[in-house]
C-alpha cells in the first residue's frame, strides 16, 4: 500500500487513479462527493473503474464480480476508494470483509 502524500483531494484522488491499473469504489448508496469524483477522474483518463455495490449484491457476489473484472482488466496495482467513514460508518468493515473475500487464495 502507497498513501499519496498531498493536501489536495483532488490532485490525491487524480494521482491514485493514474498510479493504479485500476479503481474499485465501494458504494453503500448512491455515488457522491469523493466517490464521485474518483469515478469520473477514472473516465476521464479511461481507466477500469468497477463500482461495488454492497446495498445491492452480496459480499459474495461482489467478490466474485470484483475478481473476474481485476481479471479481465489485467490490475496488479488497484487503488480503492469509498465514502467517507465519517459519513458511512460501516464502510471501514465492508471494504476490509470485501477486500479480504476478493484476495483469500
Amino acid at each position: 500500500m502507497i498513501e499519496i502524500e498531498s493536501d489536495d483531494l483532488a490532485a490525491r484522488t487524480e494521482q491514485n487513479v493514474l498510479a493504479a491499473d485500476a479503481t474499485l469504489i465501494v458504494a453503500l448508496g448512491k455515488l457522491t462527493g469523493g466517490s464521485l469524483f474518483t469515478w469520473r477522474v477514472a473516465g476521464k483518463h479511461r481507466r477500469p473503474v468497477l463500482i461495488a455495490e454492497l446495498y445491492r449484491f452480496s459480499q459474495d457476489n461482489a467478490a466474485d464480480k470484483t475478481r473476474e473484472w481485476l481479471k479481465i482488466a489485467g490490475a496488479s496495482v488497484l487503488n480503492v476508494a469509498g465514502p467517507r467513514a465519517s459519513k458511512e460508518p460501516a464502510v471501514y468493515r465492508d471494504t476490509y470483509d470485501l477486500l479480504d473475500l476478493i484476495f483469500r487464495t
